[in-house]
């Protein structure tokens, strides 16, 4: 199974990515340390994604986001508007994003493609 897309590579050096976790583990009330016990991860490896310092496997990531109620995409990309599908060119990038995601869920899953 890869580790799927670098999250570096697609979103920057500090990652607003980052900041929208801190977002949503505050408006959680949690602290890093309840959170991280959550996903399974120590606080200092916690503490490493907020400061984006480290980035979090994706079977991470998908905990993060049952865990703090939030959507991937929101907490990858934020909010902004998505035009409608049938307008919005798909650019083979994404294709290829996608693909690689889904073959990273069914790993996690223990299913193959």
């Amino acid at each position: 199974m890869g580790r799927g897309p670098n999250l570096h590579k697609l979103l920057g050096d500090r990652p607003e990515w980052s900041n929208r976790l801190v977002e949503a583990r505050v408006a959680k009330g949690l602290t890093q340390d309840r959170l991280a016990r959550q996903i399974g991860v120590s606080q200092t490896m916690y503490s490493s994604f907020e400061t984006g310092r480290s980035e979090p496997p994706f079977v991470v990531l998908c905990k993060l986001t049952d865990a703090l109620g939030v959507s991937l995409d929101w907490l990858l990309l934020g909010p902004r508007s998505v035009p409608h599908a049938s307008t919005a060119p798909v650019k083979e990038a994404d294709i290829r994003v996608i693909r690689q995601a889904a073959q990273d869920i069914l790993g996690v899953l223990d299913l193959k493609a």
